[in-house]
């Protein structure tokens, strides 16, 4: 199953939703590293995983974000990690069957790359080749490198991704708004991120996290006159706790994929909610038909090949 064939069947790809709240409900302690309940807990993994599937998810990501060398060492687990996210693949695809691609969540290492840091660009494409061998040993159909702020490190997270294989690579970094525009706190504008990556092979090229829609569809308008490659957007709304219970400022009609065809043509066919929803969210976010007004939700994940 190809993602392009698939986006091509389907007026939408739904994706997948938040994955550390959903381990906590399960059992996840403060402290504890996710990606050892890939050995540990696999059922509690697989349960998550599946629990998108069994919503419609097209798409799921793997329990492995941060699962790379130089932060699994912090811990004590380095060894482990060959097994740890191979493991996150297996049971990503075990749970994902026929019915869903499994992406490979890359994270980025916490390090700074020299002359910032200690570490050079050889050992960040080493790292992150380690993981993703790992990772596609395990199954993964492709690679979802996120969250990231330095372009020297994502770019080598590409090039190790090249280095391991042939396979789709989302390369996806976060900004925010200052008074000189949008850019990562190491002060990588869009345009520059989306052609630098575009350059180096990402296939799918964007935003996530960040401080809001308005701001990610700027964003995305920005990474959109700078390439061709397909734009991602994950957009994250502050949430507040009113009487107990979730509240995002923002409805899910505006976050949904007609107000992204509306306000970004070419950009809006698929959706992704992450961050704390729960499979229920993805469920109602399907194509078709809106869910409730009232219904808060508070990510938005967007890509186009056309």
């Amino acid at each position: 199953m190809n993602w392009k064939e698939l986006l091509k069947q389907k007026a939408a790809l739904v994706s997948d939703g938040a994955w550390g709240t959903e381990l906590a409900k399960r059992g996840l302690q403060p402290g504890t590293v996710p990606e050892s309940w890939n050995a540990d807990r696999p059922d509690a993994v697989q349960a998550v995983a599946a629990g998108y599937v069994e919503a419609g998810s097209d798409i799921i990501l793997t329990n492995s974000f941060g699962g790379c060398r130089l932060k699994l060492e912090k811990v004590g687990l380095a060894d482990r990690l060959p097994e740890l996210n191979r493991l996150a693949a297996e049971i990503s695809k075990r749970a994902a069957g026929a019915r869903a691609l499994v992406f490979a969540s890359i994270g980025p290492t916490g390090e700074l790359m020299a002359p910032l840091g200690l570490k050079t660009e050889q050992e960040f494409v080493d790292c992150f080749t380690e993981q993703i061998r790992a990772c596609i040993d395990g199954g993964a159909d492709g690679i979802a490198i996120e969250t990231m702020t330095d372009l020297g490190e994502t770019k080598a997270a590409l090039r190790a991704a090249r280095q391991v294989g042939s396979f789709p690579v989302v390369a996806s970094m976060t900004f925010d708004h200052g008074p000189g525009g949008f850019a990562t706190m190491m002060g990588v504008k869009p345009g520059q991120a989306a052609a630098e990556l575009d350059a180096a092979g990402a296939d799918i090229i964007g935003s996530n996290c960040g401080s809001g829609v308005e701001n990610m569809i700027e964003i995305a308008r920005l990474m959109r006159s700078a390439t061709k490659k397909p734009p991602g957007l994950s957009v994250k709304r502050g949430v507040l706790l009113l009487r107990g219970k979730p509240y995002s400022g923002v409805g899910v009609n505006y976050f949904s994929l007609f107000y992204l065809r509306r306000r970004v043509p070419q950009v809006a066919v698929e959706v992704q909610h992450t961050v704390i929803t729960l499979p229920v969210h993805v469920r109602k976010a399907l194509p078709g038909k809106p869910p409730p007004a009232s219904h808060h939700i508070i990510t938005v994940y967007s890509i186009s090949v056309k």
